[in-house]
């Protein structure tokens, strides 16, 4: 039996066999029959707790080993989609970048042309069709308007590629190249980025530890705070409030809490946060990978996560990881 259950099940034992005191201390000393009574309230007692207790278990486990198959699916599709990807996106990106440079020569000669055409006659004939041609393509507009547009093109060809480069690591198998270090190595660079982009109406609280030197890929747990820290940004929005991060040490566990003080989430939305592609930001504005990517990062330093969430009330996501020192264990 789990410690958890155990510790519950004497605790309800405890609690029975003072009441029983406290009967024979009002009524005087029991009779046979209402002993036995007792005892088997008390086996029934310490038999529902525990059924409680194992229903709830075997619940978790189950919602995990649902979120881990999700996630395993997820990766067989994505390192084919991402290989599929990747080959015409990199001919997209290489072409935008050459008709980039391509506008940038054409608004050049056109500056040229502009500045010959200042000396030729104004009654010219080439003058006058070439200003004519000026005005009917309306070539100033073009020559504004076309290098916002394939910047454009190209933010959106980088974000299709920040995509595809996390659903290729959700594919990812454990990798092997976790060292021995010190967690927190990457977070201080994490901080800066937030508190560069940190609204007036919003409180960064750090609460560190120095953790122990553990089996790890520092840049990787960072990757997983930077995400759970923009998600709440996102969930304070333009109200008030404060997002805090804090870490403790207990046992062979080390625990970092990711907190905020917004919207919160019912319960219907905490059943679905770690699917892929599931997000309750507006279309365009999320994609649904960041928190399945937190999870498959977690699950491969072999830790877990869990979330305490009420709607109004704000959300505390826990990072637990176990210290491993890499001599004793294993990493597929």
């Amino acid at each position: 039996m789990p410690l958890r259950r155990q510790f519950t099940a004497i605790s309800a034992l405890i609690i029975v066999t003072l009441c029983g005191y406290a009967v024979s201390a009002l009524f005087g000393p029991l009779s046979p029959i209402a002993s036995a009574a007792l005892v088997l309230f008390s086996a029934l007692v310490i038999w529902r707790v525990s059924a409680w207790c194992r229903k709830r278990a075997e619940a978790r486990i189950e919602i995990q080993a649902l979120s881990a198959e999700r996630l395993a699916t997820l990766g067989e599709a994505a390192a084919g989609i991402g290989h599929e990807i990747n080959n015409p996106l990199a001919y997209i990106h290489s072409n935008l970048h050459g008709l980039n440079e391509d506008i940038e020569a054409y608004n050049a000669f056109i500056s040229v042309l502009d500045s010959a055409s200042d000396h030729l006659e104004i009654r010219n004939p080439f003058y006058q069709k070439a200003l004519s041609a000026y005005h009917n393509l309306d070539v100033a507009e073009v020559c504004k308007g076309a290098p916002e547009r394939l910047k454009d093109c190209l933010e959106g060809i980088a974000h299709i590629e920040r995509i595809v480069a996390d659903m290729q690591t959700l594919s990812r198998r454990g990798d092997a190249s976790m060292q021995v270090a010190d967690i927190n190595t990457d977070l201080q660079a994490v901080f800066n980025i937030i508190r560069s982009r940190l609204p007036a109406n919003v409180n960064l609280e750090l609460d560190l530890i120095t953790p122990p030197l553990m089996l790890c890929h520092p840049s990787r747990f960072a990757q997983v705070i930077m995400n759970m820290m923009i998600n709440a940004l996102h969930a304070i929005g333009e109200e008030t409030g404060t997002v805090s991060v804090r870490q403790y040490h207990r046992g062979d566990i080390f625990y970092t809490e990711i907190s905020d003080s917004g919207c919160g989430m019912s319960p219907e939305v905490q059943a679905h946060i770690f699917e892929p592609f599931f997000t309750t930001r507006a279309e365009g504005k999320g994609t649904g990978i960041g928190l399945a990517l937190c999870y498959k990062l977690i699950e491969e330093h072999q830790g877990t996560i869990s979330v305490d969430s009420r709607e109004g009330e704000g959300t505390r996501f826990t990072l637990a990881l176990p210290v491993r020192n890499g001599e004793k264990d294993h990493v597929n």
